[in-house]
């Protein structure tokens, strides 16, 4: 049974709807998905890639400290001292400390230490606790010894945390002294794991090493037992079998996730970066429930929509249906009746019209209808297709898809803009597209921008920065844009996308900078440095060996072959040698070539040629430096002959006394020749006073010191003994050997055994004329008193008694008697003061000053002087003999004054580690060619009766100024007063 028109037509409404949601929606709905998924999956080997760039730089970076530092001078030096049976005390700190700067919170390694090259024991570590340990069977000890090595990170047990070693070997002269090892900080290894490339919350990143173990916590773990057990996902499992892949299986929390696995053949870990599924696919869930609404809606108004036509519609329908089925059925003639005046009769009228033209037109439409349909089919078919295309590319590409307007303001804006820039599509249209440039770069668009109205350029390229809408950033884009016309052949709009190359930029920067880091420290170096490629053209050089070609810049040799340089001292390159390099595949390393320059002068370098290999072990070039040592050839020819032609002895040895050279000199003073003293012998085996033990420790203590010099003897061949002095000095670099130079000193030892004979004899001599005069002033004391008492007895009973003259003469004989015993009391105390001085003890000359002071109190109160001293220092002295040594020059002062009353100043200054005295007068004066006369024993500038005295004052002041280690000289001017200036050794802390 038919069913009628109002069921018809809902049922006809609602399968209408239903098929409409059921071809658009779920092949959208699959669409989405797989969209997602591919784009989830990009994204994910996107970053996984981004990650493992990361990490080879980062790892290279430490890598390559790590060999910088093995370099290093001092790490050599101390690591081949260490090395020997008896290293020096200092060698072990001092290699420490040069390991301590690199080890630290902030620095990039943990620890850092140095193991001996043959035993493998620890010879200095940043940690006290590992010095002496043994790690002979590390795998970072064998390997290091050869090569820089890096060892997959492994769990310590004892620490409960992941180690990462790294080790490179110590070189000293082609030789290995040692192999350096340096735990390294996993801190920034963390951050760039877990650097948040996507915008998804369930998006992760972790690395695990080859037992499972996490070696990079998990952002979204909080369970931390996960930390301290292995992780056996299939992820995992397949990643450390040295695959890599994408994977869609539960991952360690049991969660499906979309995981991306990749591994590390170096250090032998597994990167996983992934997404939660249910994360991934959120978009495309939420949009099947948007796309099931929306055909429910459509199917309620279709009921709707079918029931109201049924009421309104049905009887004029079914009649237009019979016409319809009659005129269908052949009856080409049949009419409606169209006398109806409304709506319904205009109906009739318009369908017979219909229907008389339908008839007219029934054949020709018989004849198009195949080819029409096919056409329209295919139409439908291909344009279904494109734009199911297109919504794909949109919806699925990494690219941000858009449109504009001739003005440049959008009319289309892709989904993928919400990924780069976080703004949603609806928000840009109708803004400009320089709206989200950074401002110089907009300015720069627009101008491109007007020209792409008028030129014929097709497509145009421009990089931009913009900035995101949570104001991060910013992002870096390449637009790749067209413009598209209308009918009239004028621009209407443009089509273009845009690609993210914010890590290509970065990339970009970061080389830059390295390449010009790399270029500034080239041109720092005084080595010559180029590379060419496999054909010998040159690919760079540093700015040294630009200039050596008479280049102005190192860029300008690029492309450039050895015949298309002229080098600025006519001085050609060998390229035979590099065409050798680049065939045997083999290096030449500190070869010493001997080339012509200017004038066909001799010149010397010193030449290292190296193949470059790439990726795959191929020779693709090599690397050349050079050092023009010219310089030190003519150095070392001018030292050969200069040590050749002395007349004093030359030695190198090593630290153990083996001769490395002797010159011709020494070879006549030993009796050996140079061959037999080359041929193992040492110094030990010519030394004659020094036993094997006392020479050892000497050497030892010359390491520490660096120079010595010393007296001793040596064996010639026929074992005759002669004396020696020796000078040494110790170098350490290049490598450590001891430089001697060795005069025969048995003539000078024989002249001064005479001399030391005949200074004992003259001391003795001495003494004994001391003594003598002691005793001589001694003795004579006594008739001289009686001398003295006698001849004033007969003045004071016969004064006036007798007549003139006999007063006169017995004056005389008085006068002279005291002056003789003022004489002999002089004598005396300068014969005393070497002999019987007292021992030196602490002297404060300030209270010494004040003292002499009180003893010539009258004479300054008679004189009316004023005396003043400074703050006088204390010393190490004989205070009687000091006191004596103030009072004779301040008494001097006091008796040649001139006419105005003497003005009297001691002062004391620390100068050059002695103290300077001086005292000054206001006197007469000294004239300048009496300056040394003055300090000679009974020497005097004037006659008794003006100034009285023995003249012996002076030479007692030279005499204790020279017991107390000091120098004494006076500066004077006549009739303007004297300086007295002396010395004296003191503390200058006293």
């Amino acid at each position: 049974m038919a069913l009628k028109l109002t069921p018809r037509l809902i049922l006809l409404f609602t399968l209408f709807a239903t098929l409409l949601l059921c071809s658009l929606g779920v092949p959208t709905y699959i669409s989405a998905r797989n969209a997602l998924a591919n784009a989830v999956q990009a994204d994910l080997h996107a970053t996984a890639v981004e990650k493992l760039a990361a990490v080879e730089a980062w790892l290279a970076s430490q890598q390559a400290t790590l060999t910088g530092l093995s370099r290093a001078p001092d790490v050599l030096a101390n690591a081949t001292l260490l090395q020997g049976a008896a290293p020096p005390d200092t060698a072990q700190p001092h290699l420490v400390a040069e390991l301590q700067a690199f080890v630290g919170v902030d620095m990039r390694f943990r620890r850092l230490f140095v193991l001996h090259a043959a035993t493998g024991r620890v010879i200095a570590s940043t940690v006290a606790a590992d010095e002496g340990q043994l790690h002979a069977q590390a795998a970072y000890f064998l390997n290091g010894r050869n090569a820089p090595y890096v060892q997959g990170v492994q769990r310590s047990a004892a620490e409960q945390l992941m180690t990462l070693f790294i080790a490179t070997p110590l070189r000293q002269d082609q030789q290995l002294v040692g192999v350096l090892v340096g735990e390294l900080q996993l801190a920034d290894l963390t951050t760039i794991v877990q650097r948040h490339a996507g915008l998804r919350a369930s998006e992760d990143a972790f690395l695990l090493n080859s037992a499972s173990f996490l070696v990079t916590p998990p952002l979204l773990n909080s369970d931390p037992e996960v930390l301290q057990r292995p992780l056996p996902t299939e992820a995992g499992q397949r990643c450390l079998a040295g695959e890599h892949g994408l994977l869609l299986a539960n991952d360690y929390r049991g969660l499906p996730t979309i995981t991306h696995y990749d591994w590390f053949a170096v250090p032998q870990l597994c990167l996983i970066v992934k997404l939660d599924q249910h994360d991934a696919f959120a978009p495309a869930e939420a949009l099947g429930w948007q796309v099931l609404l929306l055909g429910l809606l459509i199917e309620s108004l279709g009921v709707f929509t079918a029931v109201l036509l049924a009421r309104t519609i049905t009887g004029p329908i079914q009649a237009l249906q019979t016409t319809l089925a009659r005129f269908t059925a052949g009856e080409r003639t049949l009419r409606m009746n169209a006398t109806a005046p409304d709506e319904m009769g205009a109906l009739a009228q318009s369908m017979n019209q219909v229907l008389a033209m339908l008839a007219e037109q029934e054949a020709a439409l018989q004849q198009n209808a195949v080819g029409l349909q096919q056409q329209v089919a295919t139409g439908l078919t291909d344009l279904r297709a494109s734009e199911e295309r297109f919504r794909s590319l949109v919806e699925t590409t990494s690219d941000w898809v858009w449109e504009t307007d001739a003005n440049h303001c959008y009319t289309y804006v892709g989904p993928r803009v919400r990924t780069l820039l976080g703004h949603e599509p609806a928000d840009l249209l109708g803004a400009t597209a320089w709206s989200l440039m950074a401002p110089a770069y907009g300015a720069v668009f627009q101008a491109q921008a007007r020209t792409a109205h008028t030129a014929d350029q097709g497509t145009y390229a421009f990089e931009f920065a913009a900035a995101t809408h949570n104001g991060h950033g910013p992002v870096f884009l390449e637009r790749r844009y067209t413009p598209f016309h209308d009918a009239k052949g004028v621009v209407a709009g443009f089509r273009g996308i845009d690609r993210d190359i914010t890590g290509r930029r970065q990339f970009e920067d970061d080389l830059h900078r390295s390449r010009q880091m790399l270029q500034m420290v080239l041109d720092t170096i005084p080595q010559r440095v180029f590379w060419k490629d496999k054909a010998l053209r040159y690919l760079g050089c540093n700015a040294r060996f630009a200039a050596d070609v008479g280049l102005a810049e190192a860029v300008q040799i690029l492309g450039k072959n050895d015949t298309e340089l002229v080098w600025r001292d006519t001085l050609q390159w060998d390229t035979t040698e590099d065409a050798q390099v680049i065939a045997t595949m083999e290096s030449r390393l500190n070869v010493e070539e001997q080339r012509l320059g200017v004038n066909k002068t001799p010149r010397w370098l010193r030449t290292s040629r190296l193949p470059l290999y790439d990726q795959t072990g191929d020779v693709v070039g090599l690397l050349g430096v050079y050092d023009n040592i010219t310089a030190e050839k003519q150095a070392a020819l001018e030292f050969q002959t200069v040590i050749n032609t002395t007349v004093d002895g030359f030695w190198i040895s090593t630290l153990e006394g083996q001769f490395e050279f002797v010159n011709e000199a020494y070879c006549q003073m030993s009796g050996y020749s140079r061959e037999v003293l080359l041929d193992g012998m040492r110094i030990a085996d010519v030394e004659a006073k020094l036993t094997a033990q006392e020479l050892g420790a000497q050497i030892r203590q010359l390491i520490t010191v660096g120079h010595d010099r010393f007296d001793t003897r040596h064996r010639r061949k026929d074992d005759s003994i002669f004396d020696v002095e020796i000078s040494v000095n110790y170098l350490q670099h290049p490598r450590p050997r001891l430089f001697c130079f060795i005069r025969d000193i048995t003539e000078r030892q024989r002249s001064a055994e005479e001399l030391e004979a005949r200074t004992e004899s003259l001391a003795r001599s001495n003494a004994e004329l001391e003594q003598f005069a002691y005793v001589a002033s001694h003795d004579l004391q006594e008739p001289l008193r009686m001398v003295s008492s006698y001849t004033q007895l007969l003045s004071r009973r016969y004064r006036g008694k007798l007549d003139t003259d006999a007063d006169e003469f017995i004056a005389y004989a008085v006068d002279g008697a005291n002056r003789m015993q003022k004489l002999i009391n002089d004598l005396l105390a300068y014969s005393r003061v070497g002999t019987r001085g007292k021992p030196f003890a602490p002297v404060d000359c300030g209270v010494c000053v004040a003292q002499v002071l009180l003893n010539l109190a009258l004479l300054v109160e008679d004189v009316q002087a004023q005396v003043t001293y400074a703050e006088l220092p204390v010393i190490i002295g004989d205070e009687v003999q000091l006191a004596q040594l103030f009072q004779n020059l301040i008494g001097n002062a006091l008796k040649f004054r001139g006419t105005a009353p003497p003005q009297v100043s001691v002062t004391a200054e620390w100068r050059e580690g002695l103290w300077l005295f001086a005292v000054r007068d206001n006197g007469i004066g000294i004239a300048a060619e009496y300056f040394e006369r003055i300090f000679v024993i009974f020497q005097r500038l004037h006659n008794r009766d003006q100034y009285p005295g023995t003249g012996i004052g002076l030479a007692i002041c030279k005499k204790i100024v020279g017991r107390h280690g000091g120098q004494i000289w006076v500066e004077s001017t006549p009739g303007q007063g004297t300086t007295f200036f002396f010395t004296l050794a003191a503390d200058k802390e006293s």
